[in-house]
C-alpha cells in the first residue's frame, strides 16, 4: 500500500517537475520555479531552482538516487532573515543550524553526499523558513545523476 502511495506522488511530481520551461508547481504553503535544468557530459543533470517559502512553511524535494550516486549543490538565501536545511535519508545526514541574515551577510550553504544502500534510496533535502512574518526566496543548484530525478512533493488538503 506505502509503494503504491509513494509510486503515485512520485509519477505525479515527476510531471510536475519535468518542464522546464516557466513556473512549476505550487501549494499554498510554497513554491517553486526551474530556472535551468542542463545535461553535462551525458552522465550528469544540473538543475536551477528558485524556491519561494512563505513565513513559518517548509519545501521538501525529494531525490531518488541508487547506491553510490554523488550529489554536490549549494543555495542563497536572497530574500528573507532566517533559513534553516537539512537532508536526510533514513536518518538525518546533515542539518544546518539555523541562519539568520545579518546586514550585508549572505546565508549560503554547499553540501555534497554519497547515497549508500544503508540511507535507503530516497534522499529529502529541506528548506524550512523560520521567520514569522517574512517570506523567503531561495536559490538553489543541484547537481546529480541523470538517473536520478527530483520530486517536489504534494500536499493534500
Amino acid at each position: 500500500m506505502v509503494k503504491r502511495i509513494l509510486t503515485a506522488i512520485v509519477i505525479v511530481s515527476l510531471l510536475l517537475v519535468a518542464g522546464c520551461s516557466g513556473a512549476g508547481g505550487s501549494s499554498d504553503s510554497a513554491s517553486y520555479e526551474i530556472l535551468k535544468k542542463v545535461e553535462l557530459a551525458s552522465k550528469w543533470r544540473m538543475c536551477q531552482v528558485r524556491l519561494e517559502i512563505p513565513s513559518g512553511a517548509e519545501l521538501p524535494l525529494l531525490l531518488k538516487l541508487a547506491d553510490g550516486d554523488k550529489v554536490d549543490g549549494y543555495f542563497n538565501l536572497e530574500a528573507g532573515a532566517k533559513l534553516e536545511f537539512s537532508i536526510s535519508g533514513n536518518s538525518q545526514l546533515y542539518k544546518s543550524a539555523v541562519q539568520e541574515a545579518a546586514s550585508g551577510k549572505t546565508i549560503s550553504d554547499r553540501f555534497s553526499f554519497t547515497a549508500s544502500q544503508a540511507q535507503g534510496n530516497m534522499y529529502v533535502l529541506t528548506f524550512r523558513n523560520g521567520d514569522k512574518k517574512e517570506g523567503a526566496s531561495v536559490f538553489l543548484e543541484v547537481i546529480s545523476p541523470i538517473s536520478a530525478p527530483i520530486f517536489v512533493p504534494l500536499e493534500s488538503k
